[in-house]
């Protein structure tokens, strides 16, 4: 049995110097921790912008409720005027008409 586990070991050692480029093992250790501790800082990076990329996301999709919502409330105004310009100028014809009849009178 400590044959086998003296052969694994080796074959570990063998792996980890082929995939590692270093025969110290304790080297190995302090890269692997480093880009371990790297990827980390990376993937908190990287949850950041996507928490940034969302809320972005959000408050563009509420500035658009808020544009639609204007202008909806522009068109009802604009209706609303026309209305009020028509029963003006409405106004205005049947005073002009009552000018005129007044005048030819």
């Amino acid at each position: 049995m400590g044959g086998e586990s003296l052969e694994t070991y080796q074959t570990v050692h063998r792996l980890l110097v082929k995939v590692g480029g270093d025969s110290d093992l304790r080297q190995i250790g302090r890269n692997f921790v480093e880009n371990e501790e790297k990827s980390f800082v990376y993937f908190n990076y990287i949850n950041e912008l996507n928490n940034n990329s969302t809320m972005l996301k959000d408050r563009i999709n509420k500035l658009r409720t808020e544009i639609l919502r204007f202008e909806l409330e522009n068109k009802q105004y604009d209706q609303q005027w026309e209305g009020q310009l028509k029963e003006l100028e409405g106004e205005l014809e049947q005073r002009r008409g009552l000018a005129n009849n007044l005048e030819s009178q």
